[in-house]
């Protein structure tokens, strides 16, 4: 992300802590439709696909940013905190969104 992106963050939705790691979700706004989140872990970004913009349970469709992998592995731990509900998914404990509003 970059200066003039970060500047953008309209705040922290969620910290989150297990499998080693703290996890800070930010929103922010690129300027294009929907709600945008970035996330960081240890202040290393680890990772985001993009989601499914026909979600039912996301009030407008959700952007992620960052590595682009599959979430093929198995989920090790769903997290819930912020109004959001995040899966972990080993082994490279990839990050995702899967409910949730924020607030």
């Amino acid at each position: 992300m970059d200066a003039a992106t970060a500047k953008l963050m309209s705040g922290v939705v969620a910290t989150l802590r297990g499998a080693g790691f703290d996890l800070v979700c930010t929103t922010w706004d690129s300027g294009e439709p929907g709600l945008h989140v970035w996330c960081e872990a240890d202040a290393v970004h680890i990772g985001w696909r993009p989601a499914p913009a026909t979600r039912s349970d996301l009030p407008r469709p959700v952007t992620y940013h960052g590595l682009r992998q599959a979430f093929t592995r198995a989920v090790t731990m769903v997290l819930s905190e912020g109004g959001y509900t995040f899966e972990i998914h080993s082994p490279a404990q990839l990050i995702r969104v899967v409910s949730g509003s924020g607030g």
